[in-house]
């Protein structure tokens, strides 16, 4: 299997939810401590590591790609997340969070990191699912230090929801015919819901108008609201 980002050979795993967060969850993950680890195809898995093989995505990209070129974005991720989940994201109302609080220099190239870290993690899913969307567009934004133009992100705030999960979601896709309209998948540590989001055609989105991107928004955090059926949480 070749890296789908620079077309070396695959031989390193991509973990689809971070160890960090994992652990910064639930405390240390041992095999007398497990998580269960839940799936599409099975629930209830026992995992005995923050580390494990079962969170890492079953497409490989080369140890250069995960090691060095985007660890940048592992960190800026890493940083952002333990800062945001400092907050109450339970209660309701506008909350912003300027970026110039977390980070110390070049807000525009650690917004664009954060970015880069969803990315990666979306082509890694696109791979393995076998998505209908062009991938070159993915790998560019890594190689070259850019923002994906069709790729956007939305913080939420899971007002209602009574579980404390570290998951994803299944990508959720809008067709037109054979074509992409619209792709989504849900991030989540704890109370931090984060929305990535890939449309083509963006400029007909109502919902990417509250979205951060690099290029329209770098500066600031913006959440908004994502009230959850409390019966289904």
């Amino acid at each position: 299997m070749k890296c789908w980002i620079c077309g070396e050979k695959g031989d390193s795993g991509e973990h689809l939810i971070k160890a960090s967060d994992i652990k910064s969850l639930f405390g240390e993950i041992t095999q007398k401590n497990p998580v269960n680890f839940h799936t599409e195809d099975k629930k209830n898995k026992s995992v005995g590591s923050s580390k494990s093989d079962k969170f890492k995505s079953a497409v490989l990209i080369c140890r250069d790609c995960n090691n060095n070129k985007t660890a940048p974005h592992d960190k800026a991720w890493q940083k952002l997340s333990e800062h945001l989940r400092t907050f109450n994201l339970q209660k309701k109302g506008p909350l912003r969070i300027r970026l110039s609080k977390i980070f110390d220099n070049n807000i525009y190239q650690e917004s664009l990191n954060i970015h880069l870290y969803f990315v990666k993690l979306f082509g890694c899913r696109i791979i393995e699912e076998s998505i209908p969307i062009d991938i070159d567009s993915f790998s560019d934004s890594i190689l070259n230090n850019k923002p994906n133009p069709y790729v956007f992100i939305v913080f939420k705030k899971a007002i209602g929801s009574k579980l404390q999960t570290a998951t994803i979601t299944p990508v959720h896709v809008e067709l037109d015919g054979d074509q992409v309209v619209v792709a989504a998948w849900m991030y989540t540590v704890g109370d931090l819901n984060v929305e990535i989001l890939y449309s083509p055609n963006s400029a007909h989105n109502e919902f990417l108008k509250k979205s951060f991107h690099p290029q329209c928004q770098h500066k600031l955090v913006r959440f908004i609201d994502f009230e959850e059926d409390e019966s289904e949480s």
